[in-house]
């Protein structure tokens, strides 16, 4: 890996791809996608507004069992449902909740085609924290180290057969490295990633935050 390059940095720090080393993670919601009829959507609407009249007006904790009720009845569309039921926990201060419900509405947005704006935009409220962002940068630090220790043995194996081997084991390292980082997991690495990519503002702050970090 040329490290020197900003380009090849940048990669590390977006956390998704590493030089070809995939950082993976999550598990897809169990719930079904498919989307109420208009017939449902009708006879639903009413809860639903009253919901988010409780969640508006700072009620959440009454709004969470009928959002979780319309969700399961398939009384709103399901990632509507998450991304208000993230919001509700959000209020609560339950940040582990609603960083669940959030990341599955992004998913399940993503999933259906839709672009997941307003949805990515609760996952970063939920989210991106500066202690959140500092535990990142932490981890792409020493991803960036391991990725330019290991990238020399890999691009000079043999065959092909011994570099996805050298691949593995690197991957397996940098999974580690992630998970002994504290403040952050695998899957809220990946998904701060994934939002700089869509985010030029994420990226440029990840960046500087980054630069800062290696010149200490």
């Amino acid at each position: 890996m040329k490290a020197r390059h900003r380009g090849a940095r940048k990669s590390v720090i977006l956390g998704t791809v590493i030089v070809g080393l995939t950082i993976v993670g999550g598990v897809p919601p169990a719930t079904a996608d498919g989307d109420p009829s208009a017939e449902d959507l009708a006879r639903f609407r009413t809860r639903y507004q009253t919901a988010l009249g409780d969640l508006w007006n700072g009620n959440p904790m009454e709004a969470i069992e009928p959002l979780y009720q319309l969700f399961m009845d398939g009384g709103c569309q399901k990632h509507k449902c998450e991304m208000r039921l993230a919001q509700a926990y959000r209020y609560l201060g339950e940040v582990h909740e609603a960083y669940r419900w959030a990341v599955s509405a992004v998913e399940r947005a993503e999933r259906k085609g839709l672009s997941g704006a307003e949805e990515y935009n609760e996952l970063g409220i939920c989210l991106f924290e500066k202690a959140k962002l500092e535990a990142f940068i932490t981890a792409a630090v020493t991803v960036e180290e391991l990725v330019q220790r290991w990238m020399p043995e890999i691009s000079g194996a043999e065959n092909q057969e011994r570099a996805a081997t050298l691949q593995k084991q690197a991957q397996t390292e940098l999974l580690a490295a992630i998970e002994a980082t504290d403040g952050i997991t695998v899957e809220e690495y990946r998904k701060i990633g994934e939002a700089a990519r869509k985010d030029p503002a994420l990226s440029d702050r990840l960046q500087k935050m980054f630069l800062e970090k290696k010149s200490k």
